[in-house]
């Protein structure tokens, strides 16, 4: 793992108004900011805040995207009930998004939330399908800093939590930082960046009804007896032709009983048409996606799109 320090502005401490009408923290940093470029994620993190408010946040991404995961853990975050509604903002003006608080804690840190929670409506008779989207847009998808230009913060507000405002000091810088190491990191799979400027469609897997009913009946037995549940990332690589040349668990959240199943199972049964450039011409590319396996009234999983 290779590590930097990058040092982004600090401001005043901001204090919004608490949507949740409890009590409100600002909590300035404590730590610089280090950007580790991992081998299968890009990861950026600072600490806020001292003593019993010690809190960490990190933002990473595990493949192109035009949205920033972020964790946030630490004390304050303590009174947090799973299943209870949250939301988060970035800077304090800026429009909430609800998140679902999941009943997570973070090695070392305590109770966390993560904006992996958005609220959605999912089904829970059988698992929830991906949502498959081919409109033709050039390039890979990227954080736009202009996005959050000029926004220093990141709220959380949730009940019996209040409102936290973390002051991160400049979000664009750090929205660039990240879309410099997550081409670094495309690079280290072999993927030729010039080339996939031109790509206009990702490939796409056509037998995904087959693919859901393979990995809910194949919900590892272990973790069935054991109540285990798992939140992993998946990174297909497909070349021009449509075959998977090469399946691998990028993060996992899970009990060892899941081990790589689901890519034993994609690189023996599914069916991907390949990735189109510019020009209408197949193209070797990549597919990512996130697998969570959760035991509700029995065994499904959810494949997000």
């Amino acid at each position: 793992m290779r590590s930097c320090f990058l040092t982004l502005l600090c401001v005043a401490p901001l204090v919004g108004t608490p949507a949740s009408a409890q009590e409100s923290l600002s909590l300035a940093p404590s730590s610089k900011w280090v950007l580790e470029y991992e081998k299968e994620r890009c990861r950026i993190g600072r600490f806020f805040g001292e003593g019993d408010e010690r809190t960490v946040l990190f933002f990473e991404q595990y493949a192109p995207d035009s949205q920033l995961r972020w964790i946030v853990a630490g004390r304050p975050l303590k009174k947090l009930r799973k299943n209870f509604e949250a939301r988060w903002r970035y800077g304090s003006t800026g429009e909430w998004t609800e998140v679902s608080v999941r009943g997570m804690s973070l090695d070392g840190y305590g109770t966390a939330l993560t904006s992996d929670g958005e609220i959605a409506d999912e089904r829970t008779d059988r698992p929830q399908p991906a949502v498959e989207d081919r409109a033709r847009k050039l390039g890979l998808p990227s954080l736009d800093p202009e996005r959050v230009d000029g926004l220093t913060s990141l709220e959380i507000d949730a009940p019996r939590v209040g409102t936290i405002a973390l002051e991160t000091g400049a979000l664009a810088p750090l929205f660039r930082s990240m879309n410099a190491c997550m081409n670094d990191l495309v690079t280290s799979w072999g993927v030729d960046l010039d080339r996939h400027a031109k790509r206009a469609v990702g490939p796409r897997l056509t037998n995904l009804p087959l693919i859901e009913r393979i990995l809910i009946d194949q919900y590892p037995d272990r973790a069935l007896r054991n109540g285990e549940q798992a939140d992993l990332h998946l990174r297909v690589m497909v070349d021009a032709n449509g075959a998977v040349t090469k399946c691998v668990v990028t993060n996992m959240t899970v009990a060892q009983s899941f081990g790589d199943a689901a890519c034993m199972d994609i690189r023996q049964r599914a069916i991907f048409e390949p990735a189109i450039d510019e020009d209408g011409q197949p193209m070797a590319s990549f597919h990512t996606t996130r697998l969570r396996y959760t035991m509700r009234s029995g065994p499904m999983y959810t494949w997000p799109s």
